[in-house]
């Protein structure tokens, strides 16, 4: 299955005025994994864009290694946080470059380890 590309622009009115903000996510089907490409910022209405086609696009039940990739991201906001902490709940694995990034997924892991030995899931 060829990649599946979802940019979404920024609304006018940029109050930063750094141009258009842009989170494209990108969808391989492989064989033996289902990769997903983050490139962008992880804020805002594109983490509903991204829990959108997460849950249109992802094969729950599959046996294949879902993956995704944030080497590319360049923001996360608490909301993205959320959404990660879910992806990782329904078993997803992560690639990450930056520090910010990695102890943002190390802590997401120890608080899903807790929850799980408590038997609470803070994550719906």
């Amino acid at each position: 299955m060829p990649p599946a590309f979802l940019p979404l622009a920024q609304p006018p009115g940029n109050k930063f005025g750094r141009g258009i903000a842009v989170l494209k996510i990108t969808l391989v089907d492989s064989p033996d994994e289902e990769r997903w490409l983050l490139q962008g910022r992880l804020a805002g209405q594109w983490v509903d864009a991204l829990v959108a086609s997460w849950e249109k696009d992802h094969h729950k039940g599959d046996q294949r290694r879902c993956l995704v990739d944030l080497t590319d991201v360049t923001f996360i906001d608490r909301k993205g946080e959320a959404a990660l902490a879910e992806l990782l709940a329904q078993g997803a694995d992560f690639i990450a470059t930056g520090v910010y990034t990695k102890e943002l997924l190390s802590n997401l892991r120890s608080a899903q380890e807790r929850s799980e030995k408590e038997g609470t899931r803070k994550w719906h």
